[in-house]
């Protein structure tokens, strides 16, 4: 037996509720707009390792002293220089050959890393005599030198005395047997060779330039003293992810975007489902329009304590009810009440409210 009914401001907060998620899906996409207005990602590069290699060649000619030099020990910067024909340009140091009797050359190498590794060395200096475009030959300058250290550093100097006045005699001998004898080039190659192990990945350096000796019966050419230098960083690209202030808190950009697009995307299916379901039903304006005069809206009702309360299943069966009874129906709230008599039939109709 109901006494009373009383109407539930349903309208009132689905309205409150579809204001509060359009205002938050508002500020999902303004929150969604300005991470897009921005990378999400920085690329950073962080080396790692980074080494120096050097290898040099500068020498002393002994010579006879006399007329043409003051001295028996000549320096590269004391003698005449002469631009090689090549790009970039090479230049050469002038001796007369029947006053020189040696070169004294020194190959200094170094090799010079940003930290400790173990790194394994391998060091030699080739040498090839020829006659261009008739003979040549190997010539022993030194023996291979291989060792290991576990520092940063390696260095060392060869020395190696090269027989110009031997090499002088041997194209005067060739030439009296009526041969083609000069010029007589000697080719000096040092081969630097260093393996780094220890790092992200192995490094392999090789620092091998090439010198020349040029000899003439009338001259002596030798390459200036010069050095060869490689050097390398080794780096390592990194995309790292940009952040942004939130609520004092560091959060990155992707995330915040994420979240925002999520939530706009909640937002607006929150919107569509209160929409939704507060709809006019097809059903509840066919009764309204069929009942017409015969439909009462009351704040609330008090019914008969003898009252016999029959729920009803459809507006169909409420209207059919009413012609018969002719009499009006009061609609409170979401339900429309028809007392007949003893009996009140009601029909509930979910998602109604009271006054309009």
């Amino acid at each position: 037996m109901q006494r009373g009914v009383k109407v539930q401001p349903t309208r009132r907060a689905m309205l409150l509720m579809l204001i509060v998620s359009v205002l938050a899906a508002l500020l999902s996409l303004v929150s969604a707009l300005g991470t897009y207005a921005q990378p999400v990602e920085a690329r950073t590069t962080e080396a790692w390792y980074s080494y120096q290699s050097s290898v040099g060649f500068d020498w002393a000619a002994d010579v006879q002293k006399g007329k043409f030099y003051p001295d028996t020990t000549m320096r590269p910067d004391q003698l005449i220089s002469v631009k090689g024909p090549v790009e970039p340009p090479l230049f050469h140091r002038v001796l007369i050959s029947k006053f020189t009797d040696a070169l004294e050359v020194r190959i200094p190498y170094s090799f010079k890393a940003d930290r400790p590794a173990p790194m394994n060395v391998k060091w030699r200096v080739d040498g090839t005599l020829r006659l261009p475009g008739i003979w040549e030959q190997q010539y022993p300058l030194m023996s291979p030198k291989e060792y290991t250290v576990s520092g940063a550093e390696a260095s060392g100097t060869e020395t190696l005395k090269i027989p110009i006045a031997d090499l002088l005699a041997d194209i005067e001998q060739t030439r009296s047997l009526g041969i083609l004898s000069e010029p007589m080039e000697l080719q000096i190659k040092p081969v630097l060779e260093v393996t780094v192990d220890g790092l992200k990945q192995p490094v392999a350096v090789m620092n091998s330039p090439e010198f020349a000796v040029v000899v003439r019966a009338s001259t002596t050419e030798v390459d200036d003293a010069r050095q060869s230098k490689v050097d390398k960083n080794y780096a390592e690209v990194k995309v790292v992810p940009i952040s942004m202030k939130l609520v004092g808190l560091d959060v990155a950009v992707a995330t915040v975007r994420q979240v925002s697009v999520v939530a706009l995307l909640i937002c607006l299916l929150v919107a569509a489902g209160i929409l939704w379901f507060g709809r006019k039903k097809p059903d509840e304006r066919s009764i309204r329009q069929r009942l017409g005069a015969n439909l009462i809206v009351a704040r609330g009702m008090e019914l008969p304590a003898d009252a016999a309360v029959v729920d009803v299943r459809t507006p169909k069966e409420l209207i059919q009810l009413q012609h018969q009874a002719d009499r009006p129906v009061i609609r409170v709230g979401s339900s429309y009440y028809l007392q007949d008599g003893s009996v009140c039939y009601r029909l509930s109709m979910p998602g109604e409210e009271g006054d309009d």
